[in-house]
């Protein structure tokens, strides 16, 4: 155990203590705030990125099963599965959506890929 484990008393399984878990996290965070990185709160949305469009013929009931990749400039692309009125069938078909800042998503089309 090292002399700053033996100071707190707290020794994490990985035999860092408490005191070098809280200065990591604050690291971290001082490091995102650095990068101009706010936090996500995606409560206020109720958790939700992309949701149907009621006036789209492809997507209009479900958006779901995403999929995103953040390319070298630093856009988030998003390929969403998405099931619309199909005269009662559930066709799926993949829509494709992009963001600067990995929350506030823009369709690329008013087509399916």
């Amino acid at each position: 155990m090292d002399t700053q484990a033996l100071e707190t008393g707290i020794e994490t399984k990985h035999g860092s203590s408490e005191r070098n878990a809280l200065a990591q996290i604050q690291d971290r965070d001082r490091d995102d705030r650095s990068l101009n990185v706010k936090p996500l709160n995606l409560l206020e949305r109720g958790g939700v990125v992309l949701a149907p469009r009621k006036d789209s013929w492809w997507e209009s009931r479900a958006v779901f099963n995403p999929a995103a990749y953040k390319d070298g400039e630093g856009t988030v692309h998003l390929l969403y599965r998405a099931i619309g009125d199909d005269n009662g069938a559930y066709v799926s078909r993949l829509g494709h959506a992009t963001s600067k800042n990995g929350v506030d998503f823009e369709r690329m089309s008013d087509k399916p890929v």
